[in-house]
């Protein structure tokens, strides 16, 4: 029927297209390991981010700490010593006057 045709055989994939899907991988693969590397250095910038966070604020409070002395407590007064400390004390209800007369209004 067609006997004066030539057959075509078939040797599989062109060179090229065995380059072209070699490339294509190797891409892949260097987009892959750019992102992992990237992911990688964003969360080391961030633990160092924090640890210097950290870090800043704990000196922060040192000094603060330095600067403000912290009052100890002091206990209970007792009553009497409060009335001897201040000998121009009316009692109680001393509005901070002393001895003066109350004004007549």
């Amino acid at each position: 029927m067609y006997d004066d045709e030539p057959a075509l055989a078939y040797y599989g994939p062109s060179i090229s297209t065995v380059v072209e899907i070699f490339l294509t991988l190797a891409f892949a693969a260097v987009v892959v390991l750019l992102t992992v590397l990237l992911v990688r250095v964003l969360l080391g910038a961030s633990r160092f981010l924090a640890v210097a966070t950290r870090d800043r604020e704990l000196r922060l409070q040192l000094l603060l700490a330095e600067r403000i002395p912290t009052p100890t407590p002091a206990g209970p007064a007792p009553a009497e010593g409060l009335a001897a400390a201040d000998p121009e004390a009316d009692g109680p209800g001393d509005d901070g006057g002393g001895d003066e007369a109350p004004r007549a209004s």
